[in-house]
């Protein structure tokens, strides 16, 4: 029986940057994220906002999200106290370095943790480089403390910390009903946006519908949206990603019956949608505002 080359999945682990990379794709996709030499890595403007802190704050930026971090129940002790530090002025003050900080009205008073305290922290990639900051800030001012803080996805985040592996899980994303009906509680640290970002497409806006048909394959080269002759290739992040849930909520509003791409580049961590954005001309990603300085 005759083999049909473009009906063959390939399906490629790729290390980079330490982390693991699933590429699923047709005959040919390498040849999507080949090098041009033209153009950098760049935020695209939505609708004509950019995804500025300002534009976040007045609520024009058209894909926002709650940045969570869950306790199994009410927090209580050390737990308790970090969140409550992380709400402060002082905790606040390292947040919004990187994203949109809570109202600093009515922020609790900070208990003192105990001697010897360990906190395990882990979840959302998105949360994961602040709250090391904050780890490294609480352990310097209270030495008797340890912070440990770990990645893994928001999913990860609310599943560690409905098993008991985890005290605090980061989710970049609102507690789902299922996590809530497990005993999950949220604690809200601050706001972000997600935020697509290109290499070397010669497009600086598009609309919301024209977004979503890059990242379903209706759009297959930048021509068709006005840019260079260069074919589009997808980056994304992995299934249980909170950022990849919000981007795909709000590009499921924007085109009845959207579906990502079937054959795209999937990371497991927001360094490595940004390194392949980096290198790669022609790609398309999505990541959280707070992590734009690393483009």
């Amino acid at each position: 029986m005759e083999m049909k080359t473009k009906a063959i999945l390939q399906v490629i682990i790729v290390l980079m940057a330490g982390a693991a990379v699933t590429i699923l794709s047709s005959d040919g996709f390498a040849k999507n994220i080949e090098s041009y030499d033209d153009g950098e890595p760049h935020a695209i403007s939505i609708d004509g906002v950019e995804p500025t802190r300002e534009n976040i704050l007045n609520g024009t930026y058209p894909i926002q999200r709650n940045l969570v971090l869950c306790t199994m129940g009410e927090p209580e002790g050390d737990a308790k106290a970090f969140l409550d530090w992380i709400l402060s002025p002082e905790g606040q003050a390292i947040v919004s370095e990187e994203f949109i900080p809570m109202s600093s009205e009515d922020a609790p008073v900070p208990g003192e943790p105990s001697d010897g305290a360990v906190v395990r922290v882990g979840g959302s990639t998105s949360i994961q480089q602040t709250m090391m900051l904050l780890a490294e800030a609480y352990m310097m001012k209270h030495p008797g403390v340890t912070v440990t803080v770990q990645g893994g996805g928001s999913g990860a985040g609310a599943s560690g910390t409905i098993n008991g592996t985890l005290d605090i899980g980061m989710c970049s994303r609102d507690l789902k009903k299922s996590e809530l009906e497990k005993g999950l509680v949220s604690t809200y640290m601050g706001v972000d946006a997600v935020v697509a970002i290109a290499n070397g497409a010669g497009v600086d806006g598009v609309t919301m519908g024209q977004l979503a048909r890059l990242f379903n394959g209706d759009y297959d080269h930048w021509s068709d949206i006005g840019g260079g002759e260069r074919p589009v290739a997808v980056v994304s992040r992995e299934d249980g990603s909170g950022t990849r849930e919000c981007f795909d909520n709000a590009m499921s509003a924007a085109v009845d019956g959207w579906e990502l791409k079937e054959y795209c580049v999937t990371f497991n961590n927001t360094g490595g949608v940004i390194n392949m954005v980096n290198s790669a001309k022609g790609s398309i990603g999505y990541i959280s505002i707070g992590q734009l300085n690393n483009l």
